[in-house]
């Protein structure tokens, strides 16, 4: 499942998946934007929720919205504006 959580930012839910396959999946979606006929930029920040720590699912928020927006600087100092 997909949600929008705000202006340009989505947050994807996607159950019994590894996180070397999240990883994966996170290229792929940069990947798909960087050959559209339009000129997308997108920048993915990724984490995993694994239910056994039982830690707070907004802390996993966090970690993946902090990994987007050093995704976001990486691109800029490369010259690909977010």
């Amino acid at each position: 499942e997909m949600f929008r959580i705000g202006g340009d930012e989505f947050v994807a839910f996607v159950p019994t998946i590894r996180d070397d396959h999240l990883e994966r999946l996170a290229n792929t979606i940069t990947e798909f934007f960087k050959n559209q006929r339009k000129i997308y930029t997108v920048a993915v920040g990724w984490d995993l929720y694994i239910p056994k720590k039982k830690e707070r699912f907004i802390h996993v928020i966090h970690r993946a919205d902090s990994a987007m927006y050093l995704n976001k600087a990486k691109m800029k100092l490369e010259g690909r504006q977010p």
